[in-house]
């Protein structure tokens, strides 16, 4: 629910949330990947096979939902926050 006046300590736990989040993404990023990084030792083939396994990490429902998850309450949040902002900015003027 986005709302137009928020406390301090609301917009407090919003900025607290979104940090949290995005080290969730971050984490979530780093796991998918995982050593995949040691096919950049092979240059060209290295590159494709990283690549395509990136790419079959992405549709797998393992990583696919809870990344899906954070990114829209991440969303959520950062639309919150820009919602209330712009408020503030028309009650100053």
């Amino acid at each position: 629910m986005i709302k137009k006046n928020l406390s301090q300590e609301e917009l407090a736990q919003i900025k607290n949330r979104l940090a949290e989040l995005y080290d969730q993404e971050k984490k979530l990023e780093k796991l998918k990947r995982g050593k995949l990084w040691l096919w950049f030792l092979l240059p060209f083939i290295g590159l494709l096979i990283y690549y395509f396994m990136i790419q079959k990490r992405n549709s797998d429902p393992v990583f696919q939902i809870p990344l899906r998850k954070a990114k829209e309450e991440i969303a959520t949040l950062e639309l919150q926050l820009l919602f209330y902002k712009s408020n503030q900015e028309k009650m100053e003027e």
